[in-house]
């Protein structure tokens, strides 16, 4: 099983990837000969940040919301988040393709829980 984004390889029975949250593939499609096709799906794949927090429950809280509303996304830094490390913080990168909808869910969500620790795009 591979990443189709990061190239990684994983064991059988592994289905997500652990750093990008894609989908595993069975086998890695072929690099592009082409440079421009590559680069074009390469930025419409990317992932950028969205949001920072050193809180472990809004690592968990915003994880579910996004898993629930189908927005690709993964944290970078979640470990350094739930050590409490002071000068680290774990940083939501979402899909460029719904960054938009991430926000959107993120302020809706701020409005109605007070336990949320604060919201504002990177």
């Amino acid at each position: 099983m591979f990443c189709p984004q990061c190239r990684s390889e994983y064991r059988e029975g592994y289905t997500r990837c652990t750093d990008c949250g894609v989908d595993l593939v069975d086998e890695l499609p072929d690099e592009c000969e082409e440079k421009d096709p590559c680069q074009e799906d390469a930025e419409e794949n990317a992932f950028v940040p969205v949001f920072s927090t050193h809180n472990p429950t809004d690592v968990a809280t915003v994880q579910w919301l996004l898993e629930d509303a189908g927005i690709r996304h993964y944290f970078s830094g979640e470990h350094a988040a739930r050590a409490k490390h002071p000068a680290l913080s774990a940083i939501l990168m979402v899909g460029r393709d719904r960054v938009e909808d991430a926000i959107e869910l993120l302020k809706e969500f701020q409005s109605t829980w007070a336990g949320f620790s604060g919201f504002s795009p990177l």
